[in-house]
């Protein structure tokens, strides 16, 4: 077991605890090389297209999605929203290399006072490259 990732994450207003925690195993065998792990840390469910797959991911859910042949991947997200039902929120390509994995998380941009009420999200990836050292044992580095 593990390595392990630690995510603390904020609570929708006036929640309690105002923060969640999360412990996420990393290791090589949840999570294998050539892989994408995405993540939704919205508030609301994301429809997600990434390499070539479909996913519906609620608030706090993850889907692992392996690295498309071609190296890059297309990913697009769409938001529910109450008032105009699904809107797309973003769409990209993602380019990668052999020997890695990337976790993707996908956030709500915080409101301000020019959008106190934010349509889009924000993506933050995370590229890890994958080594073999001399005894053939792969290590995240």
């Amino acid at each position: 077991m593990g390595p392990f990732l630690v995510l603390l994450s904020k609570n929708p207003t006036d929640s309690q605890p105002e923060y969640e925690m999360y412990v996420i195993d990393q290791s090589l065998d949840t999570f294998p090389e050539n892989h994408y792990r995405i993540f939704n840390f919205s508030d609301r469910r994301m429809a997600v297209q990434l390499a070539g797959q479909e996913m519906l991911l609620s608030r706090t859910q993850s889907q692992i999605v392996p690295y498309s042949e071609d190296h890059e991947a297309w990913l697009k997200v769409a938001a529910e929203n109450d008032k105009e039902g699904w809107l797309v929120v973003t769409s990209s390509s993602h380019a990668v290399g052999a020997d890695s994995r990337t976790t993707i998380f996908l956030i709500d941009i915080p409101p301000s006072e020019r959008d106190p009420d934010p349509l889009g999200i924000v993506v933050r990836k995370m590229r890890e490259q994958i080594v073999e050292d001399e005894f053939g044992v792969k290590h995240v580095q």
